[in-house]
């Protein structure tokens, strides 16, 4: 039973490496100002995301505004 969990672990790992590769070769081949346009709005949300969750925690991080 262990080893059964243990390799679908190892291939749900390995399905989401395979993602991220793909991922990162994809905005790579994007042209230069369409990739700054990714990489703002990902970050964008990331920052909406943390604040969100640092609201439900009821965290104030360092630097941000709640």
């Amino acid at each position: 039973m262990t080893t059964h969990i243990h390799t679908n672990t190892q291939a749900v790992l390995g399905m989401i490496h395979a993602q991220e590769l793909l991922m990162v070769s994809l905005i790579r081949a994007l042209p230069p100002e369409t990739r700054l346009r990714v990489v703002d709005e990902y970050q964008a949300q990331v920052e909406r995301d943390l604040v969100r969750t640092c609201r439900d925690l009821q965290l104030a991080p360092f630097g941000l505004r709640l």
